[in-house]
């Protein structure tokens, strides 16, 4: 009885075994596939025999297996092929670094004819090539990288030099698909790969929805939509893990034609590693929604989403301030009679009666122009949709500067660059006197002023910085010097200054020494308020890196000057304090230093008064309000004074 059981389950292991569609796989492989001693050495033969058997199945690669031009299997399978280097608990690729689906004299594509799964499996690059590279096309199928999927000696920066997915389709591989509106399906266990949700070098608009679940592996650059060409469709994105580097396209790379979206991103992210993710961007036509309600770092992750619409907490849905979306528009005539256009916000609730800090955000070359807009949707503006959705409440304030000319020409730093020999750049000055107009205007704290900017932005704000060293809080230049050989003719300027500058270490635009130089030169004369941030192996576009950096947002609003008290404490000051027209008398009973403010606080007056009687004439201060301050016995007096027209 105990020979008939054992034999019936012999006979039924048997049929199991025999019942499942198997090929074995190797280069020079020939035999007929069937086993392992008898691999084929052609992956045709290897898909004809899971065809022949129904065909779905597993096709295993015992040994290294190399593909050295574009492979497609033209006939459609509707059932799912699993491509593996392991097979009934054996990993061929143990004891054997060989066994791998390489790259042999060319890099590749490889179109699915139907859904694949590819897992326990090594893709091997040929560092001996310049387009060194496996493209996946899934051609509108479903594609898994599984587990324990091995991504090895690629360099891994494009397309032609990496491992690469394809949810849609690839121009003269697999030809426009019949229907615009087909969904595309990715999942990724494992492996190091770029992504990208729908096709490549195909000019059609397509409305279907690329579901990309992503829950383990390395992300060198992910593009939700369409790249060199078309436009992707909608985007479900789901991370639950892995590691991603550089950026998240989750919408339309922004003033950029090389990955196009349209339609609506929801992206969930409940997990993975974005410690080397500068940004992540979720810009689409038809909006865009982040669900961090089940991240354990939601701060963290939130510092790089730009362009998102609504954001998911685990307390509910609130709107994420897209900065083009949510500034005013406006147009400031200086003195001069310059025209500079200019943004301007103010946070929910503004309040007359309360008083905010201000951030003044001076843009790179690349947002000069007069359409008003350009200088908020480039990437220099980063830091300001940091700063708009991190909770502080504050009025920025963004002029633009005409793409005839720049905001400065010599950089604060630069040889031959001082204050009293460098005269003021016309937009700049126009720059300079919105600013005081806005502070006049608006209920702004003076003693809370700020300024950031970036490339030729960030010169812009060493350059005011150097001016007017008594206006600002704190400045934040990015990358805003080049050259350094007079840093030393403006580090006293700088060194009571609160300062957090960053650079790029191979930066070629303007070279990581200006701003090396400008920091040590502070430092030498024992400026203690100076921060610097270098960022190794990051170009001129340091603004992304800088503008998530942690606590940089906190640092810049405790930054608040001491020097000067907004309110009048009491009316005692008017006992001894009297104008006539644009005369001063004040009659002092010790002597004490006054000081008087524009009310954008700028240091306009010093003067040492005496014990009795002073006389002094305003008529050098032109027409506006001023705060007039002395301190007395260790008590602050202040007056508001306001000189008329003369």
């Amino acid at each position: 009885m105990k020979k008939i059981r054992l034999l019936l389950v012999l006979i039924f292991s048997y049929c199991v075994i025999s019942a499942e569609n198997v090929a074995f796989l190797k280069t020079g492989g020939t035999g007929d596939g069937l086993s392992p001693a008898s691999p084929t050495g052609s992956i045709n033969t290897a898909y004809k025999i899971l065809e022949d058997a129904g065909g779905g199945g597993t096709i295993v690669l015992v040994d290294k297996f190399v593909i050295s031009s574009n492979f497609r299997r033209a006939v459609a399978n509707t059932l799912e092929v699993k491509i593996t280097s392991k097979h009934n608990g054996i990993d061929y690729r143990d004891g054997n670094p060989n066994c791998a689906l390489c790259v042999g004299t060319a890099g590749f594509r490889y179109v699915l004819n139907g859904p694949h799964t590819f897992d326990y499996i090594t893709f091997k690059g040929n560092t001996a090539l310049t387009s060194n590279y496996i493209m996946f096309i899934a051609n509108y199928n479903n594609i898994t990288m599984g587990e324990d999927v091995v991504v090895t000696d690629f360099p891994s920066t494009i397309m032609t030099t990496s491992c690469s997915i394809l949810g849609g389709a690839q121009n003269g591989q697999t030809g426009t698909p019949v229907s615009t509106s087909l969904d595309t399906h990715v999942t990724i266990k494992s492996g190091k790969f770029i992504v990208v949700g729908f096709n490549r070098q195909i000019t059609s608009t397509y409305t279907g929805t690329a579901y990309i679940d992503i829950q383990g592996g390395e992300i060198i650059a992910f593009y939700g939509g369409s790249i060199l060409g078309g436009t992707g469709g909608n985007l479900n994105l789901n991370i639950s893990g892995g590691t991603f580097k550089d950026y998240i396209f989750a919408g339309n790379r922004p003033n950029s034609t090389t990955s196009v979206s349209s339609g609506t991103t929801l992206m969930e992210i409940s997990g993975g590693d974005f410690n080397e993710c500068a940004a992540i961007f979720g810009s689409m036509d038809g909006g865009s929604t982040a669900d961090l309600s089940g991240s354990s770092d939601f701060e963290f992750i939130k510092r790089r989403l730009y362009y998102f619409n609504n954001l998911i907490t685990a307390t509910g849905t609130v709107d994420f301030l897209i900065p083009n979306d949510v500034f005013d528009f406006g147009t400031y005539t200086s003195s001069s009679g310059l025209e500079i256009p200019y943004r301007i916000y103010f946070p929910e609730g503004y309040n007359p009666e309360q008083s905010y800090p201000l951030m003044l955000y001076m843009h790179d070359n690349g947002s000069r122009g007069n359409d008003n807009i350009l200088h908020l949707t480039t990437a220099g503006s980063a830091f300001v949709s940091t700063v708009l959705n991190s909770n502080n409440d504050c009025i920025i304030l963004a002029p633009q500067c005409h793409d005839s000319t720049s905001w400065v020409s010599i950089y604060p730093g630069n040889a031959g660059y001082t204050v009293e020999t460098v005269e003021m750049g016309n937009y700049l000055n126009a720059a300079k006197e919105l600013l005081s107009h806005v502070t006049a205007t608006y209920s702004v704290d003076i003693n809370r002023i700020y300024i950031m900017g970036s490339s030729n932005g960030g010169g812009a704000t060493w350059d005011l910085l150097c001016r007017y060293p008594d206006l600002f809080a704190a400045g934040v230049p990015m990358a805003g010097c080049g050259e350094s050989s007079n840093a030393a003719a403006i580090a006293d300027l700088l060194d009571n200054i609160p300062i957090w500058t960053f650079h790029g270490d191979a930066d070629t635009t303007l070279p990581v020494d200006g701003t090396r130089g400008i920091v040590n030169a502070i430092t030498n004369i024992g400026g203690e308020k100076i921060k610097y941030t270098e960022f190794e192996g990051i170009g001129h576009d340091v603004w992304w890196d800088a503008s998530v950096t942690e606590g940089l947002v906190d640092w810049l609003f405790a930054q608040e000057r001491n020097d000067i008290s907004t309110s009048v404490l009491n009316s005692e000051s008017d006992s001894f304090i009297k104008k006539h027209n644009n005369l001063l008398e004040i009659t002092m009973p010790m002597e004490s230093p006054l000081t008087i403010y524009s009310i954008s606080g700028e240091k306009v007056l010093s003067k040492n008064l005496l014990s009795g009687d002073n006389k002094i004439s305003l008529d050098i201060l032109l027409p506006g309000c001023y705060i007039l301050q002395m301190n007395i016995a260790n008590h602050v007096y202040t007056k508001k004074l306001l000189i008329s027209s003369k």
